[in-house]
């Protein structure tokens, strides 16, 4: 499996936020892109999910147009899961394994426990707290296998304990046959996760020097 992005160039209005950006990720490993906010890590990330399309250049995934592809599976939270409030986790599952022909219930129990949810917890995702939310919307992506995945700050407002979770779900995501690429402003998880760092900068993307976290804490 592999995700391209070939001199894409990207522009909102009268913004250009990609300007000839090229890379290309691999399956087999987890990937990482740093830089500031509004670089355009995750317009990158639109673009791999094909919730976006690039003014020009090309965005392929396992060779086909990533906004128009028919065999590629693409998993991941992108910006903040959006869930139906007043319905449970488990619920929420399954409406969403239903639109694309449903799972069994074992396999989103699974899910949850995976990241540390309790699916018999009744209570609407309404009252969940941030951190919940953000668990539950990364076991959507992983609650079936898919060839991408895609995470924008997967640890965002997750407590301490949950963290470590969190990190070896995703670890456990790295295969041969799939690609992995987060974002993210903490040093320790890009350290502990990734493989290759890239940097967004000034809209191209390029190998980063990733400071360890004794040396640069938090990346701006």
């Amino acid at each position: 499996m592999k995700a391209e992005l070939i001199n894409v160039v990207k522009t909102y209005k009268e913004k250009c936020v990609l300007s000839g950006a090229s890379c290309c990720f691999d399956g087999g490993k987890i990937y990482g892109l740093v830089g500031e906010n509004g670089a355009g890590k995750s317009v990158i990330l639109k673009l791999l999910a094909g919730l976006a399309a690039p003014t020009e250049g090309e965005v392929l995934t396992g060779g086909e147009d990533a906004a128009d592809r028919k065999t590629v599976s693409v998993g991941g939270l992108i910006n903040e899961a959006g869930f139906v409030d007043y319905m449970s986790g488990m619920d929420n599952l399954r409406y969403l394994a239903a639109l694309e022909g449903g799972l069994s219930k074992e396999a989103l129990e699974n899910a949850m426990h995976t990241v540390g949810l309790d699916p018999a917890l009744r209570k609407g995702v309404g009252k969940y707290s941030y951190g919940m939310r953000q668990r539950l919307g990364i076991a959507q992506a992983v609650m079936k296998p898919h060839d991408i995945y895609l995470f924008d700050e997967p640890l965002n407002g997750i407590d301490a304990y949950s963290q470590e979770t969190i990190r070896n779900v995703i670890k456990a995501l790295r295969t041969e046959d799939c690609v992995v690429v987060i974002t993210s402003h903490n040093t320790q998880d890009i350290d502990y996760l990734c493989d290759e760092v890239y940097e967004v900068k000034n809209g191209k993307i390029q190998p980063a020097a990733v400071p360890t976290p004794a040396a640069g804490g938090l990346l701006q």
